[in-house]
């Protein structure tokens, strides 16, 4: 298991001060970027850096490797949730940064398969940028937005 520079296992964040912007890389790409527990909790600390580094003004979400930004929730290893049912957490709560209440613009920078599942899912910023071939299914009957899609087209 490697540990980056900033402590994580699953996601890279890098700041430029210099340009304002943080990147913020989902970085399972063998597992096709499947979100765990680890990385739920990650994705909370890294929201939180960017929120309060006044250096940051927008942030980049991206993903490792050309296969899928991200498949969803890891089935293949137990997110440990408690054993009554009432008592689950949403695991996209930790992957937002709307539930995070990181009010900074996100920019999703997708560049394969892109499963999105509403309010909750990580790859729900305002404006999404994405090249014409992606392939989007949602869960939900609001609109997705996107600089170079739409639900129409």
């Amino acid at each position: 298991m490697q540990v980056s520079a900033d402590g994580f296992e699953t996601i890279l964040l890098d700041v430029d001060a210099t340009d304002h912007v943080a990147t913020i890389t989902l970085n399972r790409p063998d597992q096709l970027n499947t979100f765990n527990r680890t990385m739920c909790e990650e994705m909370i600390q890294a929201w939180r850096t960017v929120k309060f580094d006044e250096s940051v003004h927008a942030v980049v979400l991206r993903a490792a490797g050309t296969r899928a930004f991200s498949a969803g929730l890891d089935i293949k290893t137990p997110y440990g949730q408690p054993e009554n049912v009432w008592n689950h957490e949403d695991p996209g709560e930790a992957l937002s940064a709307k539930w995070q209440k990181m009010w900074k613009p996100v920019v999703c920078a997708v560049q394969a398969c892109a499963p999105l599942a509403g309010s909750t899912s990580s790859t729900n910023p305002m404006w999404s940028s994405a090249r014409r071939t992606q392939h989007f299914s949602t869960h939900t009957s609001r609109p997705v937005w996107s600089a170079h899609w739409s639900r129409s087209g």
